[in-house]
């Protein structure tokens, strides 16, 4: 007897995860940090059948996946560090990469004078994530599914506009910017030229230099997206709240520490003892060294946190969470997702974020304390209100180190080393006379 594909998985969606609940040992286990009970597992598996049910029945399949802009001219030509293979290995300087060009209305290029080094460049090269920004590409009509190589790295960076689209009202040609671009946008700005849009840009804060500036958009983006979209933290709300910054000497960590105080936070962070007189001056009101103690044992005899910001990883979840304020939050920037799907494969990854998921919100409604997770946003609106600050003197960018263009590989090691005390720049050699 012939059956309908369509009806055996119908058949099969509700069957398997119910099935599922009976291998499940009756003690519960620990997923991701998060203790899941086994009526915990059986609501999840529930979730998972009707999920799949609305995914095969009722979603609608997008068939016309083909890119429809490219963002490349034929003719021009600039300097650009590009990788042709996802995986190890050094940048290559491909002296004739071919320059992007305004295509759209909401276009601006900009000629890149300096760039920063962001921990999700080597997570980029590596393929992370590959096929959710196949489908932000795609979206926005961008290369991917390997159309994207050789693909140019780079998020951020500070530079001059060179062109604008028909409708760009708010920057003019000779405009000195700052920007940030997101994971899935293409190309980056590890080149003479990036092409970007009027929302992912500021006017640069005039007391910088491009060096400083560039140093700055990628990390206000991230902290904006996980602080204030996440958390609501604002210039109105921040005020004697009591905020724990794990990581306080890194690109994040220095910004959000200083962002906090601005907004008259209480900043508690964490660092090596090398690093205390750094996070100090940039404000932070107490600090915890990690190395000589224990973190733990450090956090229970303080008062609890309102917010904290994790930059480590959801394994500080478990290990920070006692910590949290009724109704507090934690809010993540390394988000495991992904990592499961990779090790674990499509189904049992996905059952493991499922759980994750359940976890958090199952230790929200009991206790009023939320987990969550933040992806980085390009945002010009927080840059501009974080630009207003710079000019008043309560943020400081701090960069650990320089490296000209050509050594963008020695840039992206010395990053890699980890213990970080601010951002590492890479310079355009116009750096030096053109601001």
């Amino acid at each position: 007897m012939h059956i309908m594909p369509s009806v055996l998985v119908c058949c099969m969606l509700p069957i398997t995860p119910c099935a599922l609940v009976y291998v499940f040992p009756e003690q519960g286990v620990t997923l991701g940090g998060i203790f899941v009970s086994k009526s915990a597992w059986r609501l999840a598996m529930f979730g998972v059948a009707l999920v799949g049910m609305y995914k095969v029945f009722f979603r609608k399949t997008n068939t016309n996946t083909k890119p429809k802009c490219i963002y490349f001219s034929s003719t021009k030509k600039m300097r650009a560090q590009i990788f042709r293979e996802y995986g190890p290995g050094a940048l290559e300087l491909d002296p004739e990469h071919p320059r992007p060009e305004v295509v759209n209305p909401a276009d601006v290029l900009v000629r890149v004078l300096a760039a920063s080094v962001n921990p999700i460049d080597r997570r980029l090269k590596m393929g992370h994530a590959r096929s959710a920004f196949d489908k932000q590409r795609a979206a926005r009509q961008l290369p991917f599914g390997g159309a994207e190589l050789p693909f140019v790295l780079g998020r951020d960076c500070s530079g001059i506009v060179e062109a604008v689209g028909t409708s760009v009202k708010k920057f003019s040609v000779g405009d000195e910017v700052y920007l940030s671009v997101g994971p899935g946008d293409t190309p980056g700005t590890f080149a003479e030229f990036v092409l970007a849009k009027e929302y992912m840009m500021a006017r640069k804060p005039r007391i910088l230099d491009h060096s400083s500036a560039a140093s700055l958009p990628y990390v206000i983006s991230t902290t904006w997206a996980a602080l204030v979209d996440k958390c609501g933290l604002t210039p109105e709300t921040t005020a004697g709240k009591r905020v724990l910054i794990l990581a306080g000497t890194g690109g994040i960590g220095t910004f959000a520490i200083q962002l906090i105080k601005a907004w008259g936070g209480h900043v508690t962070t964490t660092c090596a003892a090398n690093g205390v007189q750094l996070v100090e001056r940039l404000g932070a009101d107490d600090v915890i060294d990690y190395v000589s103690e224990n973190l733990g044992e450090a956090l229970s005899k303080r008062e609890r946190f309102d917010v904290i910001f994790d930059t480590l990883g959801p394994a500080y979840f478990q290990l920070t969470q006692s910590a949290l304020a009724a109704r507090g939050r934690i809010v993540t920037i390394v988000v495991p997702f992904f990592l499961n799907l990779k090790k674990h494969g499509k189904f049992l990854g996905t059952l493991q974020n499922t759980f994750l998921i359940l976890g958090w919100k199952m230790q929200e409604f009991f206790t009023g304390r939320r987990f969550t997770f933040s992806f980085n946003q390009p945002n010009g609106r927080a840059l501009e209100e974080v630009a207003e600050l710079i000019e008043e003197g309560e943020v400081k960018p701090v960069v650990q180190k320089e490296f000209p263009f050509e050594e963008t590989n020695e840039a992206l090691e010395f990053s890699a080393q980890g213990h970080a005390r601010g951002k590492t720049v890479i310079v355009m050699a116009e750096t030096e006379n053109s601001n």
